[in-house]
């Protein structure tokens, strides 16, 4: 189903260009950052370096519309290589929501006139962008066949709390905390309000009850019960990040188990003691063959604290892949849940030198 482009150029576009069409009208909203630095700057090389960066917005945010336009089809057609151009965007991203925040706190000025970053289209975008609504009435749930209801947050409240006030006690110019800053405003315009408010808000009131233990490092048993609760959350925060990042449509099958209390039996959910320092609230996704399918399949890696977490869903499955052998130490299949508690965390750790080898090496 095809919808009107959010950047506004009256062209209809599908769910997965859409997503894509949005970041380029976030981006879009940021560029008021550098441009505000270039013009107050009173270096001669502090007034490039802005103006630099102004230009890398403008190409990101170019280059974003041309995917969702099909008017790249180099990149667009180059899963990895589109990995890696929105992996730079959000380090873009992350530096002009840190440098918008300072001035928040510093600059009056800037205060009356920066409206904040946004997913509705103003000035900035191409001359051909006229102004769009943030979300498209007749867009369905993604989880469901009703409209889509208000924008929401990604991560849930809870989670966003916990991590701000980390922030909160770290360096402002530090790295991770920008980018985590990036993460925490992220939203999600495609659920319903029978699904956010739900069995969605539901199962995250439920996993309260069992994550911020786990990604504080505390040791504990988790019950069947508390396993089955986070299968699905990870399976649900997997199908968000997959709709964010223009991957296709969640199946009709595997939202439906959902749903419904459970995950789709070609499901595998993997979870694992991170104690490492590079990531804080991270996702990677990989795709590989697994020679059934024509077309890669594509797994998520999250860290959340000191929680690694692995999703694989495949709707052609008829049972869930087994993690490697040489894993089992460091990393918990939840699917099929175990008859008794588990003990938390498992004997080995995941810090960041073993990361991608466990992260690539576990179906």
């Amino acid at each position: 189903m095809e919808s009107p482009c959010p950047c506004g150029c009256g062209r209809s576009v599908g769910f997965a260009a859409r997503s894509i069409a949005k970041r380029a009208v976030y981006i879009a909203s940021l560029l008021a950052v550098p441009e505000w630095m270039s013009e107050r700057a009173e270096r001669l090389d502090s007034r490039e370096e802005w103006t630099t960066l102004l230009h890398l917005g403008q190409y990101y945010r170019n280059t974003y519309l041309a995917v969702a336009h099909a008017e790249d089809d180099a990149l667009g057609d180059s899963r990895a290589e589109f990995s890696e151009f929105r992996k730079a965007a959000d380090g873009w991203e992350a530096r002009m929501l840190s440098v918008a925040r300072r001035l928040r706190l510093q600059d009056d000025e800037w205060c009356a006139t920066w409206r904040g970053a946004s997913y509705q289209v103003r000035a900035g975008l191409p001359a051909e962008v006229i102004a769009a609504d943030e979300t498209v009435p007749d867009a369905p749930c993604m989880f469901c066949d009703r409209p889509a209801g208000s924008v929401e947050h990604l991560w849930p409240e809870w989670l966003r709390k916990h991590f701000t006030d980390q922030i909160e006690s770290t360096a402002p110019d530090d790295a991770r905390s920008d980018r985590l800053r990036c993460e925490l405003v992220r939203t999600i315009d495609r659920i319903c309000a029978a699904c956010t408010q739900g069995w969605l808000r539901q199962l995250d009131d439920e996993v309260i009850g069992i994550l911020p233990a786990m990604i504080t490092g505390d040791r504990m048993g988790i019950s069947p019960r508390d396993q089955a609760v986070l299968v699905r959350w990870a399976t649900k925060t997997a199908m968000l990040v997959a709709y964010l990042s223009g991957d296709s449509e969640v199946p009709s099958a595997a939202r439906e188990y959902l749903r419904l209390g459970a995950v789709h039996e070609g499901t595998q959910v993997l979870f694992g003691h991170y104690d490492g320092d590079a990531r804080i609230l991270t996702y990677d996704r990989d795709l590989f063959h697994d020679g059934i399918h024509e077309q890669p399949v594509a797994q998520w890696s999250f860290v959340v604290g000191k929680v690694f977490v692995q999703v694989f869903a495949d709707p052609s499955r008829d049972r869930p892949p087994e993690p490697a052998a040489t894993l089992t130490d460091s990393l918990v299949a939840l699917v099929p849940v175990h008859d008794e508690r588990i003990e938390w965390p498992p004997p080995g750790s995941i810090d960041d030198t073993t990361y991608d080898v466990v992260r690539h090496g576990t179906t």
